[in-house]
């Protein structure tokens, strides 16, 4: 069944526009940032992986020497126990019955805070994985897709976590773009009928994904 993809950009975040909005606090940045909304009216979970699939070719085909990484951590304090230290972040979204056979060449940083554990991991995936990582993105708010440059650091962005809300995370995605990645959000809410991803990225490259 062929879905059809709703394909809107913007090449400056920073002034009005109808794809994404910074919130009134945010008028300024180092980089110019532009952005693009993928969106698709199917159920939750086929329009994720229909979408992701298309943003997932289309990086292969115009951006050489990239890959695909799915960061995710945990939204919520976790309880400073041995056995919640012995699973970290990959134990504990297996024992939540998620299937990670696709893990390879995973990351993971723990943060201790509040009298308890985060657990912040990225981990790259092929196209074979789309439907796993969906899963997980819907499961666990605090998640962002990357499309990064083979040169780019996993480890130091690991290093203080981050919430998975655009505007409280939007320094560390400004720093990401200026190397050059591409930041994926899952965007719209299990009511909504349209459902895909927000994709930002420098003003000089989010055309690529759009053209």
């Amino acid at each position: 069944m062929a879905v059809d993809i709703q394909v809107s950009s913007t090449f400056d975040i920073f002034t009005k526009n109808n794809v994404w909005n910074l919130s009134p606090s945010r008028t300024a940045s180092r980089v110019k940032l532009g952005a693009a909304s993928f969106l698709a009216c199917v159920g939750m979970h086929e329009s994720l992986t229909v979408v992701l699939g298309a943003v997932y070719d289309r990086i292969n085909q115009v951006f050489l020497n990239y890959g695909m990484w799915l960061f995710i951590g945990n939204s919520a304090v976790q309880p400073d126990t041995r056995i919640v230290r012995y699973r970290r972040l990959w134990g504990g979204f297996k024992s939540r019955g998620f299937d990670l056979s696709f893990l390879s060449g995973s990351f993971e940083n723990m943060i201790e805070i509040d009298g308890g554990l985060k657990f912040f991991g990225a981990v790259p995936f092929s196209k074979n994985s789309l439907a796993v990582v969906s899963d997980l993105i819907v499961g666990e708010r605090c998640s962002y897709i990357a499309a990064l440059p083979n040169s780019f650091d996993v480890r130091c962005a690991l290093s203080k976590g981050w919430s998975g809300d655009i505007s409280n995370d939007f320094d560390i995605i400004c720093c990401a773009c200026e190397e050059e990645a591409f930041v994926l959000k899952k965007i719209s809410e299990f009511d909504d009928c349209e459902r895909g991803f927000l994709a930002l990225a420098l003003s000089k490259n989010i055309g690529g994904l759009t053209i």
